[in-house]
């Protein structure tokens, strides 16, 4: 559900930006789904699991990371979502 230059520039309506907020709630969504998988990956690599040839550690600091990089982008996404929301409920762009 990307947002797109064209759609931020078009947003004049409350309906325009609730839209944009659905989206960014959208997006947030997936960076969430993304951030619990990785941490059911980071899990499994600790316990030993994965490909045998792969380094758990490396694997398991790959995760993390991205744990830690898509739990950001999905507290951005919210934000955006909130300023959003007030630019509808104002009825400004």
């Amino acid at each position: 559900a990307d947002v797109t230059e064209a759609q931020l520039a078009a947003a004049k309506t409350p309906a325009d930006h609730e839209a944009i907020a659905k989206a960014y709630d959208a997006d947030a969504a997936a960076a969430e789904e993304k951030a619990r998988a990785h941490a059911v990956m980071a899990r499994m690599y600790r316990s030993g699991g994965g490909a045998p040839k792969a380094s758990s550690a490396a694997m398991v600091g790959h995760c993390d990371r991205l744990v830690k990089d898509y739990s950001a982008a999905a507290v951005e996404y919210r934000g955006l979502a909130a300023e959003h929301r007030k630019l509808a409920a104002n009825g400004t762009k």
